[in-house]
């Protein structure tokens, strides 16, 4: 809103001081905040400086990169006003160049309001009564609030002035340390205004700190009463502000309120009223007048303005404002008289971009040159993607109609792209034409250049207006007012683009176009430039030795234009893929011309005056040209890397060619134009500009450029269209992600911008699609639920990316291990350490009740823990979810470890690998993504007892989910279970962590994750996060990868595969540091799909081999085995079959098929897939006959017979 772009402020000597209360505002640092290797990482990380409040102003000065100084102030109710203070101090010491100063208050934790209404602080009503008889404490408002202090030269806008401002404090009273002091505010007030040689009689309204309490207001009162009226006698009244009664009292940014209110007031010219008052305080009445508080809403001239901030220990700071005088003119609506305006915005969103616009068109009143030019200011924003950028670009075209009426068209896109280099194009011959500078000369920048290109042209009868500016046709009838008016035209639109601040990555030129390019480039100034195609023309056309010529543009590419040209024709001028100009001699070149014409080749004949330009004959023209351009450049600069040449095509040309010298632009006008050459070489994303009086390289951008983007300026013979076209054409490069300065366009505004100019903060649309953690009330600042443990799960977020992989029946649930981590976490918390640093024994765990975990919406646990008891419940929507007892031991307190001994894998019967395991577990229900799938693989022997080994990434949570898996795969039914009951879970994370570190695996044991030292201290009983290392990385190095190093080293995050034991019978698993008794799980109903089941009716027909089975009785077997071999229907048969077939590892399978309709494929599937170990299916097919039978069951493994009952009364036999 003050019209400074903060991307211009980037590095600078800005300040930011904040003002805030911490009065009533505990930290709320949650007491289980804890660093979690699957969890929350870097959000555990942030809540130190989440809940730190330096950073208040320190996070400011990092996103903007501020180098002034910052700093938090925390003066209770004065904090704001004192911050300004010390923001002006050090501006007039030069600590800073302009100061952004704020004040913040949020009302986050109700209990404090609580103690504010049980100590008669607040009011008991909730009504701010300020002032008022009936006025009993104070209502608690919020307020965020920031200024600009800018030195008065720098400003663009002006709100108010800050004329002094002062600070001092009560220090010991008798009446204590929180009783006021109207002394010393009295003090206050009269050094602030003596100081600054301020006449008290001319301050026209004071905003007083008033906050409706008993004993503040009347001391406040009777302090301003004595400052500015009693001592002064005034005669007149002074209106007296009392912003809290609209609005509460922001205690720490209360200041900035205030002085809000007052800069609104100057505005608007009138003063808000006060509410709530209905009868003036009995201990003020006395005092009103002079003192008189507003209860209507009063008009107000701007005058000088007190505001007063009163801190409740014994800090006060009073503050004396000017307004802008200046105000707006009837001209200043007068936005698009001249030539139509230009409104560039770009916004993060489209609904913000639409926003702006139609506030535009529908506030004409509100429109002003000063609103469009701090509009402009602050618009000039850099499209960076995935930073602060605002990728929505757009321009309003708006046109003067009449004197009351504009017309408005809009145009936008989304910026998607890397901001392109930009290069500038200037055309040769071919784009000229009568009156091409009349449309732009109302552009002042382009009218004074074509003046000034006149006056040098002038002493060498050339009418260069007369040739721009007229419609006479005979004007380009010779090549020197040809070449003078183009590169004019070029020169005065290149002027135009440079003065709006678009400067060129690549410059290139075509033919005489080189002119303009070393205009462009700074090797030649305006005379130089003019001069040279002036004599370039003047020399050739006067040249007598030169043969009658003809040029023609034609549609060949460069190879075959030198196949076809005859003697005396040649390409000169390489333009495209399939676009030349030939050149060379009258007659040859007619020949030429209808030879191609007759081949159905497109040529056309170029305008040249009978001179065959860029070829050979040239050359008599050489020295002559050569004696005149030295005279015009005798001291030639050398071009840049950005100009690329198209007359020289080696890549080291002569010495006189590397410079806009004379020589140069002879070997221009001899030699051929080698355009496409150069061109098809420039960034293929490149945003082309062709400054010129018409665009011709459209087409070969186009075809040339994959990714480029082509601009022109203005369109042959459209005078009437041309201004528009050129306008838009600024607009379509901000577009792009340029920022044209478009207010060199128009009339100058001079700063600051006028008081009552519309202001742009209110037309701010803010971007909420992005959700940020507020610390809220219930769950922190709620003592009932202050020792609870808040889980707030995200489905999207990157750090909790596993939680979606854990599938059960189609379901993403938490997991059951999840819980358990919960309530360590919560019980850790309780003795001040990390989870991983005690070990815990959990007992009698019940798991009531799944939590179903969505993509769309967030999940919130809570835990509760009781620590006497060691009793935790863990509830989702107030309901119990999971319940048992937690706690921790000194002792060691595994007592079974002994069962991991390392068997033979020889002396396993059946050993299944991780692909087959989680085969079989998928075909169950459990859908597990890769993060839970962390068995590699199980033996046994007689399925009483497995063994196997199971694999450590340093998740908690996946790896005991993993090891719970295992009693799924040991059941002798086929079922999908869940767990419900854990009798004893124990955990010894110093064991776990030994065993992580013995069994890692071989590519990992190279790879010095830990050293000795840092080991020991993570072994050790006391150790502790090394949070000061974390921080400085968080804070210095915004580096997640440092991050991510030390939580590896902390929590042993990287591959290791350990042992582990399952007991069947006694529900028991052990792992390294880990032992799980008596797991009980029942069995979980699944989701049955029944729609492509057709069973409709069926009937029994008794096997009597005469009896002939008819076509009605044969489709009905045909459909009830086509039915049958739907999976649900097979499945539970088939289970029953290979439970029984335990430990067996062959199955042998007879399927009697009279009917041909078989089904041996799908039991041979579902066989082979459902087996929890590898077995051989023996596979035997009955028939009446094998006769057409498919080949898939001949080439597969199945053995085919034919039987009749007829024949063979056995299938044994």
């Amino acid at each position: 809103t003050t019209g400074v772009n903060p991307q211009l402020l980037r590095g600078s000597d800005t300040g930011v001081y904040i003002g805030f209360s911490t009065f009533g505002m505990p930290d709320c640092m949650p007491e289980d905040v804890q660093p979690d290797s699957q969890n929350n990482l870097f959000d555990t990380l942030l809540w130190l400086p989440g809940s730190a409040k330096c950073l208040y102003a320190n996070r400011i000065s990092f996103v903007f990169d501020f180098k002034g100084p910052s700093l938090i102030i925390d003066t209770a109710c004065s904090s704001s006003l004192v911050a300004l203070n010390a923001a002006m101090n050090d501006l007039r010491l030069g600590k800073c160049r302009q100061a952004i100063v704020g004040g913040t208050q949020l009302c986050l934790q109700p209990f404090t309001n609580q103690i504010f209404q049980t100590t008669s602080l607040n009011s008991s009503e909730g009504i701010p009564k300020v002032w008022d008889e009936k006025a009993d404490g104070f209502v608690r408002g919020e307020t965020v609030s920031c200024i600009l202090l800018q030195r008065k030269s720098d400003a663009k806008r002006i709100y108010a002035t800050v004329l002094n401002s002062g600070v001092n404090i009560d220090g010991n009273k008798r009446m204590g340390m929180f009783f006021p002091s109207a002394e010393s505010q009295e003090e206050l007030m009269v050094q602030v205004y003596s100081e600054a040689s301020i006449d008290p009689l001319k301050v026209n309204y004071f905003e007083a700190h008033a906050t409706g309490t008993k004993v503040g207001d009347p001391l406040e009162a009777k302090a301003i009463y004595n400052a500015f009226c009693y001592k002064p006698k005034r005669e007149g009244v002074l209106p007296i502000g009392l912003v809290k009664s609209n609005i509460g009292h922001s205690e720490g940014a209360s200041g900035m309120a205030s002085v809000a209110k007052v800069l609104l007031a100057f505005e608007n010219e009138c003063i808000p009223a006060n509410l709530h008052m209905k009868t003036i305080k009995s201990s003020i009445r006395d005092l009103c007048p002079p003192l008189q508080p507003i209860t209507e809403k009063m008009k107000y001239t701007p005058g000088i303005a007190g505001v007063n901030n009163f801190g409740v220990g014994g800090v006060n700071a009073t503050v004396l404002l000017e307004p802008n005088y200046k105000v707006s003119d009837a001209d200043s609506l007068k936005i698009a008289d001249t030539i139509p305006r230009i409104v560039n915005i770009c916004c993060r969103t489209e609904e913000a971009l639409n926003e702006y616009f139609n506030f535009i068109e529908k506030n004409a009143d509100k429109i002003s040159r000063d609103f469009l030019s701090l509009l402009a200011e602050t618009m000039r924003v850099s499209p960076r993607l995935n930073s602060n950028g605002f990728p929505y670009r757009g321009s309003m075209f708006i046109k003067q109609i009449n004197n009351n009426q504009y017309q408005y068209r809009r145009q936008s896109s989304f910026f998607t792209q890397r901001l392109r280099p930009v290069w500038f194009l200037f055309p040769g011959l071919g784009g000229q034409w009568v009156g091409m500078a009349k449309a732009l000369m109302p552009i002042k920048i382009f009218a004074d250049k074509i003046d000034e290109c006149h006056e040098v042209l002038k002493p060498y009868n050339i009418d260069l207006k007369h040739l721009l500016l007229s419609d006479d046709k005979n004007s380009m009838s010779n090549m020197t007012n040809k070449f003078c008016a183009t590169t004019a035209i070029e020169i005065a639109l290149c002027d135009v683009i440079l003065a709006l601040g678009i400067t060129p990555d690549g410059i290139i030129g075509h033919s005489f176009g080189e002119i303009a390019a070393a205009y462009a480039d700074g090797c030649l100034d305006t005379r130089e430039a003019l001069l040279m195609a002036y004599y370039r023309g003047v020399v050739t056309e006067s040249d007598k030795k030169l043969p009658k010529g003809l040029m023609a543009v034609a549609g060949l590419s460069w190879t075959e234009a030198k196949k076809l040209c005859p003697m005396g024709v040649n390409p000169v001028c390489n333009n495209g893929l399939d676009t030349i100009v030939l050149s060379g001699l009258y007659n040859e070149m007619k020949q030429m011309v209808e030879d191609l014409t007759k081949k159905g080749i497109f040529v056309r004949e170029l305008q040249s005056n009978d001179i065959p330009y860029h070829s050979e004959y040239l050359i008599t023209s050489a020295k002559k040209l050569t004696e005149e351009l030295k005279k015009v450049v005798p001291n030639p600069k050398p071009r840049s890397k950005k100009w690329i040449s198209t007359a020289v095509i080696e890549s080291e040309p002569k010495d006189e060619l590397r410079t806009a010298s004379a020589e140069y632009f002879v070997h221009n006008l001899i030699s051929p134009v080698y355009f496409y050459n150069k061109f098809k070489h420039l960034p293929s994303d490149a945003l082309i500009l062709e400054i010129g009086p018409h665009g011709l390289f459209g087409k070969v951008v186009k075809e040339t450029l994959e990714s480029g983007t082509y601009v022109s300026l203005i369109k042959k013979d459209s005078n009437d269209t041309n201004l528009d076209m050129f306008l838009q054409s600024i607009a379509r490069l901000y577009e792009l992600g340029l920022n044209p300065l478009i207010e060199k366009l128009y009339p100058s505004v001079q700063w600051p911008v006028a008081r009552n100019t519309q202001s742009l903060s209110s037309l701010i649309r803010w971007d909420h699609k992005d959700s940020y953690f507020v610390k809220k009330y219930p769950d922190f600042h709620f003592r009932s639920t202050a020792s609870d443990l808040n889980e707030v799960i995200y489905m999207s977020r990157a750090l909790k990316s596993f939680l979606p992989e854990h599938v059960i029946d189609g379901n993403v649930l938490y997991p059951a291990t999840g819980y358990l981590m919960l309530a360590w976490k919560r019980m850790a918390a309780t003795y001040g350490r990390i989870w991983n640093q005690i070990p815990v024994i959990f007992e009698d765990v019940q798991f009531r009740r799944a939590i179903f975990l969505s993509d769309s919406e967030e999940t919130r646990i809570k835990v509760k823990y009781q620590e006497h008891s060691g009793e935790f419940a863990i509830y989702e929507s107030n309901h119990i979810s999971c319940v048992g007892k937690i706690r921790t031991t000194d002792e060691y307190c595994l007592n079974v470890q002994h069962l991991l001994i390392d068997n033979n894998k020889n002396d396993f019967e059946v050993e299944i690998k991780a692909k087959d395991i989680y085969k079989d577990l998928k075909i169950l229900g459990y859908d597990y993504g890769p993060k839970f799938r962390k068995l590699v693989s199980i033996r046994s022997k007689n399925f009483k007892t497995l063994e196997g080994e199971i694999e450590w990434d340093g998740n908690m949570i996946t790896f005991l989910d993993s090891l719970l898996q295992t009693m799924a795969l040991g059941q002798p039914f086929k079922k999908m279970m869940v767990p419900v009951m854990i009798k004893a879970l124990r955990c010894d994370p110093k064991a776990l962590y030994e065993g992580v570190r013995e069994h890692r695996v071989a590519e990992q044991r190279d790879i010095d994750l830990l050293s000795d030292e840092t080991y020991d201290h993570v072994m050790d009983d006391n150790m502790k996060l090394k949070d000061d290392v974390i921080m400085e990385s968080v804070m210095d190095s915004q580096n997640i990868d440092v991050i991510e190093e030390l939580f590896s080293k902390e929590f042993h995050i990287y591959k290791s595969v350990l042992p582990f034991h399952v007991d069947i019978n006694s529900r028991m698993i052990v792992t390294k540091g880990v032992e799980l008794e008596d797991l009980m799980g029942l069995p979980m109903p699944r989701k049955t799909n029944v729609q492509d089941l057709k069973l409709e009716s069926y009937q029994f027909v008794a096997n009597e081999e005469n009896m002939a089975v008819d076509e009605c009785v044969k489709n009905s077997v045909e459909e009830y085995v086509k039915v049958s071999k739907n999976e649900h229907l097979i499945r539970s048969l088939l289970d029953i079959v290979s439970e029984n077939n335990v430990p067996k590892k062959e199955i042998r399978v007879l399927e009697i098929n009279l009917t041909n309709g078989l089904m041996a494929r799908e039991v041979d599937n579902h066989l082979a897939s459902a087996a929890i170990y590898p077995i051989d299916v023996n596979y035997t097919i009955a028939l009446k006959s094998i006769d057409g039978i498919h080949d898939d069951y001949r080439n597969k493994s199945f053995k085919l017979m034919q039987w009749s009952p007829k024949q063979n009364s056995s299938l044994y036999n």
